[in-house]
């Protein structure tokens, strides 16, 4: 009897460390941290905010992986501005960069041409999309330049809508064999952004 009121203090100590309760019901009045849902590109997103005037939504399923981040832009100048420093950030990944000790065979390392993303851009109505198509590993970061570390297709780009003064970061990934990245770009565009 003595051992049992022991094991029971011990399991009461470990649920109230693994829930922050003392009690094996978690409470409903819990702080949820500001995520909600919204229709973004027809698709249904999760949406968090930093607090700021900056949010993060986040769309999964198994075929699509899709992360956006708003920023305001208070004139055309900034925002375009703000779009060319990141777009050239994201390019300089793949520019030759010297070796930290060179061999005898090697003084830079570089993606090869075939796996280095492509620029393009597309004027849509109230604003404009630049954004490059890639490849990106099994941990979905974009960068990878040979056939054994890459799994699946990535977009980078910037949306810029005039109308709302609002700059979307897009992260888009699908699978490899996927034909869906396409059909994600036509989808793109300030009126259905609804940000």
């Amino acid at each position: 009897m003595k051992y049992s009121s022991s094991l029971y203090l011990a399991l009461i100590v470990v649920c109230f460390c693994i829930t922050g309760c003392t009690s094996a019901v978690i409470s409903k009045t819990q702080a949820v941290h500001n995520i909600t849902t919204h229709e973004v590109f027809g698709y249904p997103f999760i949406v968090s905010n930093d607090w700021g005037k900056n949010n993060y939504y986040e769309y999964v399923n198994k075929d699509e992986t899709i992360l956006l981040k708003t920023f305001p832009a208070k004139s055309v100048r900034t925002a375009h501005t703000f779009i060319a420093n990141r777009l050239s950030l994201f390019q300089s990944v793949f520019e030759p960069k010297r070796v930290s000790y060179p061999g005898q065979h090697s003084r830079l390392i570089e993606c090869p041409e075939k796996y280095k993303p492509r620029y393009l851009e597309r004027k849509i109505p109230s604003g404009s999309l630049s954004y490059f198509l890639g490849f990106a590993n099994k941990n979905k970061v974009a960068g990878a330049c040979s056939d054994d570390l890459i799994s699946s297709k990535h977009l980078y780009g910037m949306l810029y809508c005039k109308s709302t003064q609002t700059i979307i970061e897009i992260e888009y990934f699908t699978p490899i064999t996927s034909n869906l990245t396409d059909s994600f770009v036509e989808r793109v565009s300030c009126e259905k952004a609804g940000i």
